[in-house]
């Protein structure tokens, strides 16, 4: 009974190290959560270092739910779901994630040390065994000592299977990631290649938008320099751009753009490119049609690379900013 029970909390032991293991291991590329342009999340370890030094607009964008989303469907640990229940503080999720973190180094020792002394413990406690066996019952110390060869070889002849096996199985996911890596360029490069194909709204004839914004800035209040470019025009906000890609080839990742507050729906007409709020959402787009029904003003708005409009209505108290300048 009590070599079984030794063999028992051994394994025991192992199950636990190779739980932790799993839990700190990469994700598929695919499968990978993205913060913020260029910064992607492949593991723990990812998560509480980006979530440390994440700004919190970007953290917003990202949101709780996505994380633990992404925590359950990678990883299914319930346990770390249950802990991030409630919170909403980006420092506070990073401290959570940054302690399991932790335990699970602790619980996850270099697998070079762990084997062989696991291993060790295991002949050192069936060594034990055997001696306290042949103190109380000489009689059956030979059967003894044939199981407990019999028991070491077999051990031995599992772990040599279990190596193997475990070899195997990372070789077949380093080429898995290597194939979704791959994939993953090949989409990447195809998606660009399409976008490059698109033809630019050079022309008052250009199907996409076949209306330019108004001039708002009359020449005379263009002044140039060797140095520098002033105009002016009333609160004059600075706008930075996220790369979406619904407004290419007018508007691209990183551009920024001067913007004013408009005061009336008079101010608004077909080609102007506007930032509203739908769905709790900003969307910079082109105004693509005006008009007046039983609610008052409205207008419809589509992005320059996206074949259909917004849906629904766009009123005047969703319009936030219009674009005066966009700078390259």
């Amino acid at each position: 009974m009590l070599m079984y029970l030794i063999v028992y909390i051994n394994f025991e032991v192992i199950k636990e190290v190779k739980m932790a293991s799993r839990y700190l291991k990469d994700v598929r590329y695919d499968r990978a959560l993205r913060l913020k342009k260029g910064k992607f999340v492949h593991n723990y370890r990812d998560l509480a270092e980006e979530l440390t030094y994440l700004d919190d607009s970007d953290f917003k964008a990202v949101g709780p739910a996505r994380i633990t989303s992404w925590i359950r469907d990678n990883y299914g640990d319930r346990r770390l779901i249950t802990q991030l229940k409630g919170v909403r503080s980006r420092t506070e999720i990073a401290s959570v994630v940054s302690r399991k973190v932790s335990e699970l180094k602790h619980d996850n020792p270099d697998d070079t040390n762990v084997k062989p002394a696991l291993f060790f413990l295991l002949i050192v406690a069936l060594v034990a065994l055997v001696f306290i066996q042949h103190l109380y019952y000489d009689d059956k110390y030979q059967d003894l000592s044939e199981q407990v060869i019999s028991l070491l070889d077999e051990v031995e002849v599992r772990n040599v299977r279990i190596q193997t096996h475990q070899d195997r199985v990372g070789l077949l996911e380093t080429e898995i990631n290597r194939l979704d890596h791959e994939n993953l360029l090949l989409r990447e490069e195809s998606t660009r290649l399409n976008m490059s194909q698109k033809v630019p709204c050079v022309a008052i004839s250009c199907e996409k938008s076949a209306d330019g914004p108004q001039d708002r800035i009359p020449e005379n209040k263009i002044a140039l320099t060797k140095q520098s470019v002033v105009f002016s025009v009333n609160n004059p906000i600075l706008a930075k751009f996220t790369d979406t890609g619904s407004m290419l080839p007018v508007i691209t990742a990183g551009s920024h753009a001067i913007e004013i507050v408009p005061r009336t729906p008079e101010e608004l007409a077909v080609g102007d490119i506007v930032s509203y709020e739908l769905d709790g959402k900003t969307l910079v787009h082109r105004i693509i049609e005006t008009g007046q029904d039983s609610q008052g003003w409205y207008a419809k708005a589509k992005g320059d690379n996206l074949d259909n409009p917004d849906p629904g209505k766009v009123r005047f108290s969703q319009v936030r900013r219009v674009v005066v300048a966009i700078i390259y």
